[in-house]
């Protein structure tokens, strides 16, 4: 049974992040779990710190303490009234901060929004978000498109686990069947295959296809089998992130659930499909 007992929510105090607290309101709500409002105060920018400006600089960072303070407590403080909720405001970069409060808090989730900012931001590592992905151990809920959300979250009907058949598949899978189970929702794991294609010249068995997708359905079987999920298995061929995206709006998914690499390194924990789904998914992703 998944259980969600602290959700951290780090906010910005935009209105992307106002807009997100229907859903986090839900999630809390649903698993009676704590909220952990985190608002980072950063340092002065570094054309700031190195004018002329030492006399001032105690008493300008006083002030901009005392007014996050209070935008903190205010922030959501209606919406966020029933529930348990923890505001706190730090200091540091943002995205160290996150994570180490998700490490000592031992935090269930991290819920953030980020920005799909075309082709070149799945290559780099740019955002606090896509920084959090990379170094958090936590699942991470993320959205593109959160700004469309409704304030209230209703309903969530289907679940997209997409895996690769890597060692993250059975854990991102038991994420989105325990998730999917306490929503009710329908669970569909998805695995999107290479799409070889002949090269011109060279002796090509079109029958290829049929014992090598025969043998990706039982490596399914196993996945699912191992987590003893109730699930459709869905299989694809094309380019990875593509596919997935667009398999997910066709699927009309809710949540769609992906595998974050346990390995260390680019190459890894964040791969550039990976990143390429979160940025341009019709629904909110979480990494597992």
């Amino acid at each position: 049974m998944l259980r969600i007992a602290r959700i951290l929510f780090p906010v910005d105090f935009s209105d992307r992040c106002a807009l997100i607290g229907g859903r986090v309101k839900a999630l809390a709500e649903h698993f009676q779990a704590v909220v952990v409002l985190l608002y980072t105060l950063e340092p002065l920018p570094a054309h700031v710190a190195a004018l002329d400006m030492t006399p001032l600089i105690p008493e300008t960072t006083a002030a901009l303490k005392e007014s996050a303070r209070a935008e903190v407590e205010r922030f959501l403080k209606k919406e966020f009234s029933h529930l348990s909720v923890r505001r706190v405001l730090a200091e540091g970069f943002a995205a160290e901060v996150i994570v180490q409060h998700s490490h000592a808090l031992q935090t269930d989730l991290i819920l953030m929004p980020t920005r799909g900012l075309g082709a070149f931001r799945r290559y780099i590592i740019g955002s606090v978000t896509a920084k959090v992905l990379h170094d958090a151990d936590c699942p991470v809920w993320t959205g593109v498109h959160h700004e469309l959300a409704p304030h209230v979250w209703t309903e969530l009907l289907h679940v997209v686990c997409a895996v690769d058949l890597g060692p993250q598949s059975v854990k991102a899978l038991a994420w989105a069947f325990g998730f999917a189970s306490q929503w009710q929702a329908k669970l569909t794991l998805l695995y999107v295959a290479p799409a070889l294609e002949p090269v011109p010249g060279q002796y090509f068995n079109p029958d290829w296809r049929i014992p090598f997708m025969s043998a990706t359905r039982e490596e399914l079987q196993k996945i699912r089998d191992s987590v003893g999920a109730d699930c459709e298995i869905h299989v694809e061929t094309g380019e990875a992130a593509k596919t997935v995206v667009a398999t997910a709006a066709a699927l009309k998914a809710d949540l769609l659930v992906i595998g974050r690499s346990p390995h260390d390194g680019l190459v890894g924990r964040l791969r550039a499909n990976a990143y390429a789904i979160i940025t341009q998914s019709p629904c909110p992703v979480v990494s597992v």
